[in-house]
């Protein structure tokens, strides 16, 4: 398997990721691993509230399983981050509140 570049596919769109997951070119993992590679390089940046890298893997590995036994979706194994204003289960969500 060769790695890619999570952010974002190489003609620039999560499209491309989604058909070199269904090609069979990367998979969930691999994109994961590399989208925490690159959080952890841009630390700096304070741009993440919480990584939980055991969590991401965790789904990942789900998301290579799901598509192993056939499942299909346009985002199935894409890694992402969103803003914390989702309830997300498992996920720490503040709103951005100290309380």
């Amino acid at each position: 398997m060769s790695l890619v570049n999570p952010s974002p596919g190489p003609d620039g769109t999560i499209a491309s990721l989604s058909r070199q997951l269904a090609s069979g070119h990367t998979t969930a993992r691999e994109l994961a691993e590399q989208s925490l590679a690159r959080a952890n390089q841009q630390q700096s940046l304070n741009v993440f509230l919480h990584v939980d890298a055991a969590l991401t893997l965790a789904e990942a590995d789900a998301a290579d399983r799901r598509r192993a036994a056939g499942e299909r979706g346009p985002l199935l194994g894409i890694p992402v981050a969103h803003k914390d204003i989702f309830v997300t289960r498992s996920w720490r969500t503040t709103a951005g509140s100290k309380m």
